[in-house]
């Protein structure tokens, strides 16, 4: 049965290229919620240094909307991007926001990567370009063991590298590690509830992915779900719930008991959640019956058209979605090879 998480936005996409990893779940919870520029400014003051935070108009923080697409390799994308005014100054700045379930090796050349797409994107002032500050969210089942500056990425003895200087590249990054973190700081220094929530349940999924661990996340953070009950942001609240379900071997029934502590509300959005999820699942189990069964009549068809169909003609028919499915069975009457089937 296909994964209802794809609604979401929550389903394992393809990897970026570069021999990175593959996004996980977690990346769509992630965009969804931080997305909103308040919400992620939370985040941001809790992790950029103290002088940039006090400097940084917050009022002025915007979503920078468009895809930061590599033209060569489509698949790697910048997460969220956001432009902001430094308080007192002309400067522009923009404010890179990633995040990773695993280290990788190579963040601080991808980082630069999306650095200069950005700069591509926008327009020198006066000859100047804007003051671009990457900062990553780090989720791993670990503390950050991975590379923090271009210069580690580079090839050489690490003196020569330095006796350098200016002639070789530099980047590096600002870092929130969820992992080195504890659910109490986590509270404490992020002042807006969603931002506090949802790090304290990504932080959960990873570090303790039972619904003991879950569970106790959600209770820790009860402040913050009713404050959400209360808010605009109920139905990110519901978002986070269903997330709770999807990304961690737990069973509803079992993270029931932690979420009726957070009152008839809180319980009412996990019952919506799980009906949501079943009825998802139903639905696309349907139409993959569907597309199945579809698949199967052209394979007869082309059998007896064609003959035996390679492994790759067969693999080709039996992925393809119900519309393309609709479109061979349509072909297969006039068409004279496979390859004319397939157009």
């Amino acid at each position: 049965m296909s994964d209802p998480r794809a609604t979401l936005g929550l389903q394992e996409e393809p990897g970026r290229g570069d021999g990175v990893e593959s996004h996980k779940p977690h990346d769509g919870l992630f965009r969804a919620v931080f997305q909103d520029p308040e919400v992620a400014g939370s985040l941001l003051r809790a992790t950029l240094p103290a002088e940039l935070v006090r400097r940084i108009d917050w009022s002025s923080l915007t979503t920078l909307e468009g895809a930061l697409v590599d033209p060569v390799l489509a698949a790697s994308q910048a997460d969220l991007v956001f432009r902001g005014e430094l308080d007192g100054s002309e400067a522009r700045l923009v404010l890179l926001l990633e995040h990773f379930s695993r280290g990788d090796p190579l963040v601080p050349y991808r980082l630069l990567r999306y650095v200069v797409r950005i700069w591509e994107r926008e327009k020198p002032v006066k000859g100047k370009l804007p003051l671009i500050v990457p900062v990553v969210l780090s989720q791993g089942r670990g503390r950050w063991r991975s590379r923090r500056r271009l210069t580690e990425c580079i090839e050489g003895p690490a003196e020569l590298i330095a006796a350098l200087g200016p002639l070789v590249p530099e980047l590096g990054f600002s870092l929130r590690d969820l992992a080195a973190l504890k659910p109490d700081q986590i509270r404490k220094d992020t002042d807006e509830p969603l931002a506090s929530l949802t790090q304290q349940v990504l932080r959960a999924v990873r570090l303790r992915p039972t619904s003991e661990g879950i569970g106790e996340a959600l209770i820790g953070a009860k402040e913050e779900v009713r404050r959400l009950l209360r808010g605009p942001r109920r139905e990110k609240l519901e978002q986070v719930l269903r997330y709770t379900l999807m990304a961690g071997p737990i069973r509803e029934e079992e993270l029931r008991k932690y979420v009726e502590q957070l009152g008839p509300e809180a319980e009412a959005l996990m019952k919506t959640g799980a009906d949501w999820l079943r009825e998802e699942g139903e639905a696309r189990g349907r139409a993959e019956g569907e597309a199945r069964g579809r698949a199967e009549s052209v394979l007869r068809q082309f059998r007896l058209k064609f003959g035996p169909p390679t492994e790759a003609d067969e693999a080709k028919l039996r992925n393809a979605t119900v519309p393309e499915l609709e479109r061979y069975t349509d072909r297969i009457l006039t068409a004279n090879s496979p390859d004319e089937l397939f157009g």
